[in-house]
Order: C-alpha cells, then structure tokens, then sequence
C-alpha cells in the first residue's frame, strides 16, 4: 500500500475566521493523502458566479455606500482641519510681522529720545545756572553750622516729623 494514495472529498460550505466566506462556498476540495497542497477544483455555478460577481454584488454595494460616506466625511473633515491651519498660519504670520514693525518704530523712537536727551544734557550750562541762581535769585552756600549730619538707617526711606533745626 505505500504506492496507493487515498482521495478524500469533501464539500466546503463555509471557511471560519474569513470575511469572505461566500466566495468558497460550493467548493469541492481535493485532498490527497501525503501532499502538502490541497487541489479545489469548482463546479460551474460557482465559477460562473465568481466571473460574473454575482451574489457578492448587493452587499458589496451597500458596502460602498456606507464607505463612500465615511470618505466624504473624513474628506470634509481633513479640509475642514487643513482651512482652520491655513488661516492660523496667516494669523500668526501677520502678528508676527506687525510685532517686527512695531518693534522696529520702538527702537527708532528710543534713538530719538536718547539722542534729545543728550542734546538738552549738552544745552545745559551749569555755570550759567549756578551764576543766575546766585545773582538773581539770591542763593547762597550753607554754612557749617547749617549741616546736620545724622547716622543712616537701613532704610533709604526718612519721615521728617518736625522741621529740622
């Protein structure tokens, strides 16, 4: 008998764990004993159905159309997400170079203040100030006996509670 091989037949109604179980359903299955390999071999209505797709047809379509509007939505919704991130990008790029003008202005208004700064410093002549506050004014340097000195506090803050002698 190790010459003689044994043909088993079997007809395939369902394979489990597959999605698409109604393609294999009619199927005659060939096993030969001691091949790896299993043979199909399909009777003419199932191979006419295969051909054709008929069966398989209306849920197929009902497949698609639940598919096409998750597609539609997703679609939408993509558009939706890259619109909002077009209009944040023009947003922040217009603060951006609004914050770079006004940054700019800033710093030429610091040069023309420092520079009007330093020209009333330099217009400022102390010798004629201390000439008309002497003359005109009648001020005069304290005396020694007009000097008070006092021990500071930890403070820089003094409160005067009565007039200093």
């Amino acid at each position: 008998m190790a010459g003689k091989r044994k043909v088993y037949r079997e007809k395939v109604t369902r394979l489990s764990g597959r999605k698409s179980e109604e393609a294999f359903e009619g199927l005659d299955v060939v096993y030969i004993s001691g091949s790896t390999v299993p043979r199909t071999h399909r009777s003419e209505e199932t191979l006419h159905q295969v051909r054709t797709g008929t069966g398989r047809t209306e849920k197929v379509l009902q497949m698609n159309l639940a598919y096409v509007m998750f597609a539609v939505i997703a679609a939408v919704i993509c558009i939706g997400i890259c619109v909002n991130f077009l209009e944040l990008q023009s947003t922040y790029t217009s603060v951006r170079r609004q914050r770079t003008r006004l940054e700019t202005q800033l710093n030429q208004m610091r040069i023309e203040n420092d520079t009007v700064y330093n020209g009333i410093i330099s217009s400022v002549n102390l010798e004629h100030v201390k000439d008309v506050a002497m003359n005109e004014l009648g001020m005069v340097y304290a005396s020694r006996s007009q000097i008070y000195t006092y021990d500071g506090t930890e403070n820089d803050y003094v409160k005067q509670y009565q007039d200093v002698p």
